[in-house]
């Protein structure tokens, strides 16, 4: 009768031993699911964001022929500006806030002018100020919106991509060299051999040591 009693008060204690454990791993593997999921989510967000960006910065919008890979990553109904176009050297994530199947990118670029619908070239300096006085910027952030692609799928797409495209000096001077040789109207194609030298300007300062 002993040895059976302690024999089942051993088997007792083991089931005890084994559902303490087992709700210690429950409570902690579960926030970590949450953890790495919102992790996850993240670092989708901001890849298809930056290679986003980065394809904008390569002239992919304003090209001809525009790169399929882009449309992956847009939803159908994202509407993009195609003017003015920004010219940037370099950007970068600035903010990220990701929740469920929403998400928000602000990047954060480092500008050089704008170029208008009529490839007239305008530096930082000469562009219009949000309020009077207030000093010229090479800053600009611009706010990406992003929606979970299915429901429950790690993928993203953007549905708000910001204000015209933004390229950077090199491809912007390819495509008004372009513009230069092949706009129907000859006042553009002064502007743009106009905005050509102003860039290039810009270029060779960047390169003295």
């Amino acid at each position: 009768m002993w040895r059976c009693f302690g024999s089942c008060t051993e088997r007792k204690d083991h089931s005890t031993r084994f559902n303490v454990r087992f709700a210690l791993v429950f409570f902690f593997f579960i926030p970590s699911v949450g953890w790495c999921q919102s992790n996850t989510d993240r670092s989708s967000v901001r890849r298809i964001v930056l290679r986003y960006c980065q394809l904008d910065a390569e002239g992919v919008l304003i090209s001809s022929k525009k790169s399929e890979e882009v449309a992956r990553y847009i939803s159908n109904d994202t509407v993009m500006r195609q003017s003015p176009i920004t010219v940037i050297e370099r950007f970068g994530v600035e903010y990220l806030d990701v929740k469920d199947d929403t998400a928000i990118a602000v990047i954060e670029y480092e500008m050089f002018g704008q170029i208008n619908d009529a490839l007239v070239y305008k530096p930082i300096a000469d562009l219009p100020r949000r309020n009077e006085g207030e000093p010229a910027t090479g800053i600009l952030q611009v706010e990406f919106r992003l929606r979970r692609a299915m429901k429950g799928s790690s993928e993203w797409v953007i549905t708000s991509a910001g204000a015209g495209p933004h390229v950077n000096i090199c491809n912007a001077i390819l495509y008004l060299k372009t513009e230069q040789k092949s706009n129907s109207l000859a006042t553009n194609r002064t502007n743009a051999e106009k905005a050509v030298s102003l860039l290039q300007a810009s270029l060779s300062r960047q390169c003295v040591p």
